[in-house]
């Protein structure tokens, strides 16, 4: 009785040749990456993510006023330059710039440490989620 069922077993199943032996893959052929390495990718990701969070956030408080200076002294510049040889050719054109980076950098600047806080943490965390991705599709680690 077993015999049969072996035989019925086989007739169900296609034969393999030994070339689609060969390309079948085995577990014992699969070379998966040790888990320090992917440990450490994951910890380099992390760090990463982290890095990009808090230089994010550092620009979006500090950045505001960075132009709100930036944008005074190019309305400085632009008086200067209009009032010498050059004339209003390049002065109107500064001092316009001038007061839209003015206006940029306070409304910039009227969101606080809060959204600068969430700014931070969203591109950290998008940051750390592209590095994932990448590792992934690089076969470095497994699926995520």
């Amino acid at each position: 009785m077993e015999s049969g069922d072996q035989e019925a077993r086989r007739e169900v199943r296609p034969a393999l040749n030994k070339a689609e032996r060969r390309a079948t893959p085995t577990m014992s052929s699969l070379q998966l990456p040790p888990t320090a390495e992917i440990e450490r990718a994951k910890r380099s990701a992390a760090i990463g993510g982290t890095a990009v969070a808090v230089v994010t956030a550092l620009l979006a408080i500090v950045g505001s006023a960075i132009l709100i200076g930036l944008s005074l002294f190019v309305i400085l510049l632009g008086i200067i330059f209009s009032l010498t040889v050059v004339g209003l050719v390049i002065g109107v054109p500064l001092i316009v710039v001038g007061v839209l980076g003015l206006i940029g950098g306070i409304i910039g600047g009227s969101g606080g440490v809060f959204f600068a806080l969430l700014l931070g943490a969203g591109t950290g965390y998008g940051y750390y989620r592209y590095r994932l991705r990448r590792l992934a599709r690089s076969g470095t680690l497994g699926a995520l």
